[in-house]
């Protein structure tokens, strides 16, 4: 999915000096499939809320478990469920795919103590990678549109939502259903940095996880 050239687009000019042009960023095969294989249970069912091109959702298929994608990008979705269908038999009931705000996660409302895993990589702050925007499907749920507190805002409802879904872990009978999320930081010039990892994770003990 990820090498499909009606998928891909450069981000935003401007903020690298105006020269060098970055390809939107693709998680690597081999990261999902450590990621899958190291951390959740066979069988187990994976949810990726921001799925893009599906390397994690590829991954947990390839390796045995069941998926669950959201994105709001419906390119995204309808490349993913051709690959599915192409390179995989026997996966009908195995998956499911949201064109979707995967902060709010309507769809599994219902749902307490579902889900064996979480692995998603959301969009960087401050409007580095326009990401409904530059597939020509501007969304206004899209994190990559919003400031950083209107973005931290809703991490952290999506943070409620996810310890509402996740299975509990219990250390004395070394029994893990992780939350994972993929970061890194955003620049803000003479301000310095803002990292991701410590925002991410203040919002997630806010929300009842053991970090």
């Amino acid at each position: 999915v990820s090498k499909d050239p009606e998928l891909e687009w450069v981000k935003r000019e401007g903020i690298h000096f105006g020269v060098t042009k970055i390809p939107v960023y693709g998680m690597a095969s081999s990261h999902a499939e450590f990621l899958v294989t190291y951390y959740t249970p066979e069988d187990g069912l994976i949810l990726d809320s921001f799925s893009g091109r599906s390397t994690v959702l590829l991954a947990g298929l390839f390796h045995g478990r069941r998926v669950i994608g959201y994105d709001l990008c419906k390119q995204n979705l309808v490349k993913t469920e051709k690959v599915i269908k192409k390179h995989f038999e026997g996966v009908e009931d195995r998956y499911q795919l949201f064109h979707s705000d995967g902060i709010e996660l309507e769809e599994l409302k219902d749902y307490e103590n579902h889900l064996d895993g979480v692995i998603f990589d959301p969009p960087y702050f401050l409007n580095c990678e326009r990401y409904t925007k530059n597939m020509g499907e501007e969304d206004s749920r899209d994190l990559s549109n919003v400031t950083y507190e209107e973005y931290m805002i809703r991490m952290k409802k999506h943070f409620n939502h996810l310890y509402r879904l996740i299975k509990k872990s219990d250390f004395e009978k070394k029994e893990f259903y992780p939350v994972i999320s993929k970061v890194g930081t955003a620049r803000r010039g003479t301000g310095g940095i803002l990292d991701m990892s410590t925002d991410f994770q203040l919002a997630a003990k806010e929300a009842g996880f053991v970090v």
